[in-house]
């Protein structure tokens, strides 16, 4: 089986991506918009592309990327045009994208830049210190005992004739790096020369003293795989030092903020949730890990109704957020339950509902600072604005899709006779709208875990659970991209994540047909499925056409000369982004991979560089 799939990289950003806007390195000019080097590579490595580990394509692969993030600033600009951010959901999506990246800006500035100084000093305390000890240790669980055993070590009783006495059932050495234990702890090994033994210390419940047998520092000596050790000790070191100015700053921020909460409707919320859960997850799996999908939000707002959606849910001092707002946030939490169960739930959302508080007043913060007009913000919330207006305005074309029943029965003879190529796919299908559940399967599939059986433990498609996850076959261009990539993968291939309905797909193509469909079936049998797949056609023809008369529009211009000299990487990569103060989204909105619209294009040759 060959995997085509994205490994999951989980990794720490707290930094925002910053374009530059040089011009030698502009690979596409729109209207008076550019596409820089830097902003391509960083979309580029993150994005999932079919074949990306063939090196022999990659200069394919690079335009036909490039052309797929030309699309998406296209639709995003008439998007602009057509004023499509003055919909109250459209505000409001735009408003919580923003308070996360002024939030991210805030601890960047009050954690982050405050606490380099500290991190830089601790860095140079493990690179002056042991970053390795080699140790034994005498154990108790009673204090008296071990402050004993502590003073005849003071008065020159010898350590090892006490561990031997005390310790026959536990001779082994053990070796522990910087970083394994807690920092107080640590402070009172690592400094310690060899032959030394340290004073009592209390772990687990237990007391223990250590006798430093070796200490090594493979950075100072640079032998085998000190970079490491050094990137070790350097991110250990700034993540200590945030973790120290995080709890002061926290403190202080919130020692005087006074709230209230309305008790009502946080019980509501969590009878409506378990309603909603509960009519969707089966009896095998209550004793789960059960997971809110952004699709069971819109049922909870209309069993709650306008007058309790605009009910103060929370009261601070200086303004109120009502039951709406918060159900706003759970679109973009990772809400979920061990088990469904109503108090669970409901002690779940009291703690959803205490960080949703916590995120308002720090963003609200970020906001009197003036963080929104911070350049890292600005750009963050311009790239992930782009994404969702191409995504809004992609869904203006449904009515394009509309088929008569005359292009029916002429497409379907265009089939039967054979001037209509086509081609099945059978295709095994995992879903959920959780990053952290798509992480968990993607980790599990790397280590090469059977993907039926992952499909079964975490799918939240209970459809696809109840037919073990298999499509049967379908056509391709009736199932609009993921029958396209299938069309191009090959049997046992492994494709994903991929944005699919408000949520993320991976699949697994299972089997492949030739034209079987229209040889085999009359016309009644295909009927519905050839209106899925005219209408797929037609809608795509019409969004391309509708993308290069933009393009034409808005004066495109491509550089291909520069995109030749960009070097990327191979590597399938897909990398959260975590917040500073909490949460997390993806590090950059995938790309709708798409160049079909370029033939579109008119006098696209005359417009490339």
């Amino acid at each position: 089986m060959r995997i085509i799939v994205l490994y999951t990289l989980t990794t720490l950003v707290f930094t925002t991506l910053i374009f530059s806007q040089n011009e030698q390195l502009n690979l596409a000019k729109i209207g008076s918009e550019v596409i820089t080097k830097d902003e391509f590579l960083a979309r580029y490595e993150l994005t999932p592309q079919l074949y990306r580990e063939n090196k022999k394509i990659k200069d394919e692969l690079k335009q036909e990327f490039l052309y797929s993030l030309i699309a998406e600033k296209l639709l995003s600009l008439y998007g602009d045009e057509i004023y499509i951010d003055t919909t109250a959901v459209v505000k409001k999506t735009l408003k919580i994208f923003e308070e996360m990246f002024v939030r991210d800006a805030l601890y960047k500035k009050e954690i982050v830049d405050k606490a380099k100084a500290k991190a830089d000093s601790l860095l140079s305390f493990y690179l002056a210190n042991a970053n390795n000890v080699s140790l034994i240790y005498i154990r108790s669980e009673n204090e008296s005992e071990i402050n004993n055993i502590y003073n005849l070590l003071k008065k020159g009783v010898p350590f090892d004739s006490l561990y031997t006495e005390l310790n026959s059932h536990n001779e082994d050495t053990l070796t522990i790096s910087v970083g394994q234990l807690a920092e107080n702890i640590e402070d009172k090994i690592f400094p310690l020369p060899d032959d030394a033994f340290t004073p009592t210390i209390e772990m687990n419940r237990s007391w223990y003293i250590f006798k430093i047998l070796k200490r090594y520092n493979p950075i100072i000596l640079k032998s085998l795989g000190w970079e490491n050790d050094f990137k070790k000790s350097q991110k250990l070191a700034k993540e200590r030092a945030e973790r120290d100015f995080y709890k002061v700053y926290m403190e202080k921020f919130f020692k005087d903020k006074q709230v209230k909460i309305n008790g009502k409707l946080l019980k509501s919320f969590s009878t409506h949730l378990f309603a909603v859960l509960k009519s969707r997850v089966s009896d095998n799996q209550k004793n789960e890990k059960i997971y809110l999908m952004s699709v069971d939000i819109p049922l909870i707002e209309y069993q709650l109704g306008k007058d309790t959606l605009a009910l103060t849910f929370v009261e601070m001092s200086d303004r109120n957020l009502n039951a709406e707002d918060f159900l706003n946030y759970l679109r973009f939490e990772n809400f979920n339950v061990d088990s469904l169960d109503y108090y669970t739930i409901l002690n779940s959302l009291s703690i959803k509902t205490k960080d949703f508080i916590e995120y308002k007043m720090l963003a609200d913060e970020g906001y009197r600072q003036g963080l929104q007009s911070n350049s890292a913000v600005k750009n963050q919330m311009k790239m992930w604005k782009d994404n969702y207006f191409m995504q809004l305005v992609t869904t203006k074309f449904i009515d394009s899709a509309k088929v008569s029943d005359q292009e029916i029965i002429d497409f379907y003879n265009e089939q039967k006779n054979g001037k209509l190529r086509n081609k099945q796919v059978n295709i095994l299908q995992f879903y959920s709208d959780s990053l952290e559940t798509v992480e968990k399967f993607l980790n599990e599939i790397e280590s090469g875990k059977n993907f039926e059986d992952l499909l079964k433990k975490y799918s939240s498609n209970q459809s696809s659970k109840t037919n073990n996850g298999e499509s049967g076959f379908i056509t391709a261009n009736s199932n609009g991209e993921v029958g396209r990539i299938a069309a191009s993968m090959k049997i046992g291939d492994i494709y994903g994540p991929m944005p699919f309905k408000n949520g993320y797909l991976v699949f697994k193509l299972l089997d492949v047909k030739e034209d079987s469909a229209s040889l085999s079936k009359d016309f009644a049998e295909l009927k519905n499925e050839l209106v899925k797949e005219l209408g797929y056609l037609k809608q795509k023809k019409s969004i391309n056409k509708f993308i290069g008369d933009l393009a034409n529009k808005y004066g495109l211009q491509v550089n291909l000369d520069n995109l030749k000299n960009i070097a990327v990487t191979s590597h399938q990569s897909i990398i959260y982004r975590y917040l500073g103060f909490g949460g997390r989204i993806l590090a950059v909105p995938l790309v709708n991979i798409n160049m079909e619209w370029v033939p579109e294009w008119q006098g696209s040759s005359q417009n490339i560089q």
